[in-house]
């Protein structure tokens, strides 16, 4: 190199720097814009659905999406907040109390985040093992159950709710402590729990850590009547909380319908992104939905028609712009928006 340097002028190096510079440069056709997808834990059907998710947009668009597992959604509404990720896949109440600094980001304000598109329903549901006669929320007393995580506060404020509701005073069961839900499901696998408040997944289908669970160990889904929805459904911090169905065959054993809670389930993105990104994502994953609808069954309900039904946080200008677009966005989605700016 110094031999190199000796026998070239000032001008020469000059030049000679500038077309290696020049020529590791990516070409505008083929440049790509670097994103991050976040999700709950690996193996859970959100990380299935925003792996998925990822590998479509990247493969349709200028988009280079790498999914990141933070945990639960009020953990990845905070992780967009941080700037650590741009979109996340997350449910309905984290990005509700999230937009409006409610619940549990009432220390920590407001987070800058927008809808981008909507899917199914998450549902939550009290599973226990059959082992330990539980029944009706009212059989908790005397129990342990697994109810309680940082990420996912509401699991906690449903499970007290459900007691409160049937009659259980809250000294009378134990609640542990958990990170994950594949920590939740091995508790109930090695019996440390006898039930767990859990983000169940589709209503249909379940997700994969309680289908495997299930398969091995006798479960059932307990059901809430429906003449006790409403009461449960009065605390504000359940505010976009819905009653569900859980159809028979979600997980083994499963012989019949029963009636839970669910959430939406959101993709959502920071408000500072350009709108043009946000239009490449949107337009990229419904010009391709096909592709996604074969990621999972639960993926099917991913629709146009979803997406714009009754949203509880404004969707971003770069979605608005495709929704537009392809003639999908009305007078009433402009004055719904106009009043979630508010």
């Amino acid at each position: 190199m110094v031999r190199l340097r000796a026998m070239l002028s000032g001008n020469s190096i000059t030049i000679l720097l500038g077309a290696i510079f020049l020529f590791t440069l990516p070409t505008s056709g083929n440049a790509q814009t670097a994103v991050s997808l976040g999700t709950s834990s690996v193996g859970a059907r959100f990380h299935v659905l925003a792996v998925g998710m990822g590998d479509v947009i990247s493969r349709n668009s200028k988009l280079n999406v790498t999914v990141e597992p933070i945990g639960g959604s009020d953990a990845n509404v905070r992780a967009m907040k941080a700037k650590r990720l741009d979109f996340a896949l997350i449910n309905s109440l984290a990005g509700t109390h999230g937009y409006r600094g409610t619940g549990p980001f009432g220390k920590e304000g407001k987070a800058p985040v927008r809808l981008i598109f909507q899917g199914g329903l998450a549902a939550r549901a009290l599973v226990a093992r059959v082992d330990r006669g539980i029944r009706t929320p009212a059989d908790l007393r005397g129990k342990k159950v697994q109810g309680r995580r940082r990420a996912l506060a509401d699991l906690e404020i449903v499970l007290k709710q459900l007691m409160k509701v049937y009659g259980v005073p809250e000294g009378e069961v134990t609640i542990y402590s958990h990170s994950n839900t594949d920590e939740q499901v091995e508790a109930l696998k090695l019996g440390t729990a006898d039930a767990i408040l859990m983000p169940f997944g589709s209503p249909k289908t379940s997700s994969p850590p309680i289908r495997r669970v299930a398969e091995t160990v006798p479960l059932v889904v307990v059901g809430i009547d429906k003449d006790k929805i409403p009461a449960i459904l009065e605390n504000p911090e359940l505010a976009g909380y819905a009653p569900a169905t859980i159809f028979k065959g979600a997980i083994k054993g499963m012989e019949k319908d029963v009636t839970s809670l669910a959430l939406g389930e959101y993709v959502a993105g920071r408000a500072d992104l350009s709108d043009d990104v946000v239009y490449q994502w949107t337009k990229s994953f419904f010009s391709h939905l096909k592709d996604f609808h074969a990621i999972h069954a639960s993926a099917k309900e991913y629709t146009i028609e979803s997406s714009l039904e009754a949203p509880t946080i404004p969707f971003h200008p770069g979605a608005v712009r495709y929704y537009k677009e392809i003639g999908r966005w009305t007078p009433e989605m402009e004055s719904l928006q106009s009043k979630l700016m508010k």
